[in-house]
C-alpha cells in the first residue's frame, strides 16, 4: 500500500510538472506572439514614416523647383528689360547719328 501511495504521489508530481511545463510553454508562445505583433506594428510604422518622409521630400523638391523657376523668370525679365533699354539706347544713338549725317549731307549738297 505504501508503494501505491508513493506511485500515486509520483504521478501527481509528474502531472503537476507537466501542467507547469504546459503553462510555461503557453506563456512563452503568447510572449512570442506579442513580440511578433509588436515587430509587425513597428514595420508598419516604419513604412508609414518612410512614406511621409518621401512625400515631404517630394514637396520640398517641388517647392525648390517652383522657387527656381520663379527666380529664373525674374532673372529673365530683368535681362529682357536691360536688353530692351540697351536696344532703345542703340536705336536712339543710331537715329541721332543718322539725323546728324543726314543734316550734314543735306547741307553739303546745298
Amino acid at each position: 500500500q505504501r508503494k501505491a501511495a508513493e506511485h500515486e504521489s509520483d504521478a501527481r508530481e509528474a502531472a503537476r510538472k507537466d501542467a507547469d511545463l504546459t503553462r510555461f510553454v503557453s506563456q512563452k508562445s503568447a510572449a512570442a506572439r506579442e513580440v511578433q505583433a509588436a515587430a509587425e506594428r513597428l514595420e508598419a510604422r516604419q513604412r508609414e514614416i518612410c512614406l511621409k518622409v518621401r512625400v515631404a521630400i517630394d514637396a520640398v523638391c517641388a517647392k525648390s523647383q517652383a522657387d527656381f523657376a520663379a527666380k529664373a523668370r525674374t532673372i529673365e525679365t530683368k535681362i529682357d528689360d536691360e536688353v530692351g533699354r540697351e536696344v532703345d539706347k542703340a536705336v536712339e544713338r543710331a537715329a541721332a547719328t543718322y539725323s546728324d549725317s543726314a543734316g550734314y549731307g543735306g547741307e553739303a549738297e546745298a
